[in-house]
């Protein structure tokens, strides 16, 4: 029997501040809503491009500081659709010491999650013919389901929270 079949419970979501990523999040809180799970984790990995490495660690520690910033701000987005869904959410940022999806997968691994929710793509503008590659890779290298998310912008844009509404939320 697979995840989907037995509901799921620890249900992790990448956010990175994109409109995908946003998908992503609404799509995590219909599902724990659906389950009736009370907690969700969002996760953010704080990427630093490698060139910042070579300049002075007051550069490095400014750039990590606004990444910071920004996550907290994407958080509380997300944690204002949670509460009006009686869900709890438990933010993460984490420094990438590798690639972005192994960050998310080594976390998932360590906190037993049983589904990764992740949009088509991110905010680095590169586009792959399907899938970002951060989605790509968490799909190929996850230990559990995945689930891929299509942006729709009307998915943030709504702050109705009935459960006839979290219902109708499309699901890519």
């Amino acid at each position: 029997m697979s995840g989907y079949e037995q509901g799921f419970s620890r249900i992790l979501v990448a956010l990175d501040g994109s409109e995908s990523s946003f998908g992503a999040a609404e799509t995590a809180l219909v599902l724990a809503f659906n389950n009736h799970l009370r907690e969700i984790t969002v996760i953010h990995v704080l990427q630093v491009p490698s060139f910042v490495y070579y300049h002075s660690a007051g550069v490095t520690k400014e750039i990590m500081d606004k990444g910071r910033s920004d996550a907290e701000s994407w958080f509380s987005k997300v944690k204002e659709l949670a509460k009006k869904r009686q869900i709890e959410l438990k933010t993460v940022i984490v420094p990438a010491l590798d690639t972005v999806y192994t960050e998310i997968i080594g976390y998932a691994e360590k906190e037993n999650v049983d589904l990764i929710v992740v949009g088509t793509r991110g905010r680095t503008g590169l586009k792959r013919l399907v899938l970002g590659s951060v989605a790509s890779n968490v799909v190929s290298y996850a230990h559990c389901t995945v689930m891929v998310v299509r942006p729709h912008r009307e998915r943030m844009a709504t702050p109705d929270s009935s459960p006839e509404s979290i219902n109708q939320t499309r699901i890519a």
